[in-house]
């Protein structure tokens, strides 16, 4: 529903009391996107960044593949890692401040990213992903997690071009 539209009379309301007539959901709708991205997130850092690397890595000792076992590329990975998280903080903050919303597409922008990180890429969030999938490869050292790198970098690619693009398109037109 949205703000001010007529609801059925006995309806319960945002507030949890019965109302007759109209009132507006704003609160609870919002909510519910709140949750819902949040959800999202978390679902979203469970499966990319430990199910499917862990997945890999198990996919690579049965597999027998070969592993890089340096320990300089752990240390590199251990800050390729915390340099790639700190940037994706970094990115949901400016996306309030300057979007005036959340990266996560089920909220995204009420306005065009085009400044800060965004003046350079369309997507620096993608590319903080993938440099984060990288520090993982250089940690486990496993081969297969470079399989997994390229297949979801593949995925966030298929994911512009097919779902966000068409939406950033169709909201922002020309300036996009």
């Amino acid at each position: 529903y949205y703000p001010n539209q007529q609801l059925p009379a006995g309806q319960l309301s945002a507030t949890g009391r019965w109302e007759k007539g109209k009132f507006s959901r704003c609160v609870l709708v919002y909510s519910n996107m709140k949750v819902a991205n949040t959800l999202f997130g978390i679902s979203f850092v469970v499966l990319f960044y430990f199910v499917g690397p862990f997945f890999f890595v198990y996919l690579n000792n049965l597999l027998q593949l070969p592993t890089i076992n340096i320990f300089l590329s752990k240390i590199i990975g251990i800050f390729m890692i915390l340099s790639g998280f700190l940037f994706i903080i970094y990115l949901f903050f400016f996306f309030k401040k300057e979007g005036k919303g959340t990266p996560i597409i089920l909220e995204g922008t009420k306005r065009l990213m085009a400044t800060g990180s965004y003046k350079f890429t369309r997507n620096p969030m993608y590319l903080a992903h993938i440099w984060i999938l990288f520090g993982i490869f250089l940690i486990f050292g496993s081969v297969s997690l470079l399989v997994y790198l390229f297949l979801a970098w593949f995925g966030m690619d298929l994911f512009l071009a097919k779902v966000e693009e068409p939406q950033l398109l169709s909201k922002f037109g020309k300036d996009y």
